[in-house]
């Protein structure tokens, strides 16, 4: 069974414990989180993959130590993936934060290592998303982030405990970029929907982490990961009653921003759940043609059945 190295690093207090806490759903500990004493790791399986999630103390006293000349190939060889926490609502320590990441982007070019990067914008809950200051300063982090990664890329995702789908979402960008088998996965979602026009397609596990995607544009990947949480739990109370749900078609009218981008009136959304063995998986397709939902029917069959041969084949 392959292994993935997830680090989780940024300041003490950022947030890190309550994010991971949270994707594990023990809600019941956040109210008595206390500072991570050093490197708190943690493993479980994600559909064939063993996840080394190494939360690492932010307190300064153990950032010196994961530095050090003699630990660092410890914590910072053999990464897939490097998620940095940075607290949105804490002003005061931005330069702190950021020497701490322009140290561990120095360690990774040391060790020639190259992981996928994701910086999280976290605690960055609803009550002050749209603010305009909240705007701003992320606006402004983003910027910084660019000079002090210099050759590294990374994804970056607004955050928050209360609302754990910004924390699948952002986990989900982590786990793709290291696993050989989204390819395998895209492809088949790129065939189906060239065949069908179909403008973004997904596939997705019971916990709506996204295992595979296409899309002609990155705003439709956000229409069908905001439709799939709500979607998928009718699907769940339908199957209640005995049900046997094969599909689900919505057929929805964008507003202005989304009609200009679909260059058309309507748009087409095909949901299809999926279970293969005792887990339930979703595929989410949307168009912008209605007239191509003859074709999403169609092909959607074979797309089912490919898709749940390779979860077979790759994670069991």
């Amino acid at each position: 069974m392959p292994g993935v190295k997830i680090i989780f690093a940024g300041l003490d207090s950022a947030g890190k414990t309550s994010f991971l806490n949270t994707l594990e759903e023990k809600y019941s500990t956040l109210t008595k989180i206390k500072p991570t004493l050093g490197p708190d790791r943690r493993e479980f399986t994600i559909f064939g993959f063993t996840i080394s999630n190494w939360d690492l103390g932010g307190q300064q006293v153990y950032r010196s130590t994961y530095l050090q000349s003699d630990q660092k190939v410890r914590y910072f060889t053999n990464i897939n993936t490097l998620f940095f926490i940075i607290d949105v609502q804490d002003t005061k320590r931005d330069d702190e934060a950021f020497d701490y990441l322009k140290a561990i982007i120095e360690a990774l070019k040391e060790f020639n290592e190259k992981p996928a990067i994701v910086v999280c914008w976290h605690k960055c809950d609803k009550d002050i998303e749209t603010k305009p200051e909240t705007i701003t300063r992320i606006q402004q982090l983003e910027a910084r982030v660019l000079t002090v990664l210099g050759p590294f890329k990374a994804k970056t995702f607004k955050t928050s405990i209360f609302d754990k789908w910004t924390l699948l979402k952002a986990f989900s960008q982590g786990l793709i970029s290291v696993s050989p088998k989204t390819i395998i996965i895209e492809s088949q979602l790129k065939d189906f929907a060239r065949k069908t026009f179909s403008s973004a397609v997904m596939l997705l596990d019971s916990n709506h982490l996204t295992l595979g995607a296409h899309t002609s544009a990155q705003e439709l990947m956000d229409v069908c990961e905001a439709i799939v949480p709500h979607v998928s739990q009718a699907a769940e109370k339908v199957s209640q009653y005995d049900i046997n749900l094969l599909n689900m078609v919505l057929t929805a009218k964008p507003g202005k921003y989304y009609a200009e981008m679909l260059q058309g009136k309507e748009m087409v959304v095909l949901f299809i759940p999926l279970k293969v063995g005792t887990y339930t998986f979703s595929l989410l397709s949307l168009t912008k043609n209605p007239k191509t939902l003859k074709l999403l029917l169609k092909y959607s069959t074979s797309l089912a059945a490919n898709m749940s041969d390779i979860i077979k084949s790759f994670y069991f």
